[in-house]
């Protein structure tokens, strides 16, 4: 399955040696609701415990592009 998220135009510079650390999870509650299919209201401890995963090597690696713009 292919996906794609476009997000909203951002910028940071990062400095030499800085790495950038990236998180995937399939909820962020309590920051979000959660889906009502998969949990009654106020009870997220009945919610189904769910699996992301991320494929590193193969036909179906997994990638992020970020752009670098050269510096002035």
């Amino acid at each position: 399955m292919k996906l794609r998220f476009d997000l909203f135009p951002t910028s940071w510079i990062f400095k030499k040696g800085h790495r950038v650390r990236v998180a995937v999870a399939g909820v962020d509650h309590p920051n979000f609701s959660l889906n009502p299919g998969l949990a009654p209201p106020g009870k997220p401890e009945e919610c189904p415990e769910t699996r992301v995963i991320v494929h590193r090597t193969g036909q179906f690696a997994s990638r992020i592009e970020l752009p670098v713009i050269p510096g002035s």
